[in-house]
């Protein structure tokens, strides 16, 4: 979701896409622990890795947290929804 809306410069769904994320990998890093975080969802890019080395918890969070600020500098720019249709509960608002 993040690389798409990277690659079509749609600056309010890679806030998106930050914030989810972080949700997800956060409940993962709750549960158990130390979890891959800097290498993971590379296996599809040029020289990435479908084992990807696990990080510290501590790591994790930090990781997190710089990307839930770059999230925070998007949102402030006031994004707009470049196809708000696809927003079934919102409409891009």
């Amino acid at each position: 979701m993040y690389d798409l809306a990277a690659q079509r410069d749609d600056k309010a769904v890679e806030a998106v896409a930050l914030t989810l994320k972080v949700l997800n990998m956060y409940n993962l890093t709750d549960m158990h622990g130390d979890i891959p975080y800097s290498e993971a969802f590379q296996a599809r890019t040029p020289g990435g890795t479908t084992k990807p080395k696990f990080d510290s918890q501590a790591d994790v969070y930090r990781q997190m947290f710089a990307e839930l600020e770059t999230a925070n500098k998007l949102y402030a720019e006031s994004p707009v929804f470049q196809k708000p249709e696809l927003d079934g509960m919102y409409k891009g608002i």
